[in-house]
């Protein structure tokens, strides 16, 4: 129940970030990141409405926190890979995250693509 209470706040922000409402949506970003400090989908919200703000280096480093987080979870979910399977490394028909690669991967690039339109390089 608290992982859909999180996806309406998620939802919520970024409705308030479509009516151009940035400050707000940064609210709710940020109320999320308050109990979740390495949820991906809000610090790469916040990264968009700190750059709609014109606030690059707050976009820059809420990116470069999406990022972090976004290997975390990566080398998370590769150690629990290979828990499940030790063999092949692969991931039961079971596995709960075996379906959200393709989301984190997509993610991932658009990370990058932020960050490189602000003019950092890629890491």
């Amino acid at each position: 129940m608290e992982q859909d209470a999180t996806r309406q706040q998620i939802s919520d922000a970024w409705r308030l970030h479509r009516e151009g409402k940035s400050d707000d949506a940064i609210d709710g970003y940020q109320a999320i990141l308050a109990g979740d400090a390495q949820n991906i989908d809000a610090l790469y919200g916040v990264g968009l409405a700190y750059r709609s703000l014109g606030q690059t280096d707050r976009a820059v480093e809420s990116f470069h926190a999406a990022q972090s987080a976004l290997e975390t979870w990566e080398s998370e979910r590769v150690g629990a890979m290979k828990a499940e399977e030790p063999e092949t490394g692969l991931p039961s028909l079971s596995d709960p995250i075996a379906g959200e690669g393709d989301y984190y991967i997509i993610l991932s690039r658009m990370i990058r693509q932020r960050l490189s339109e602000l003019g950092v390089a890629d890491t």
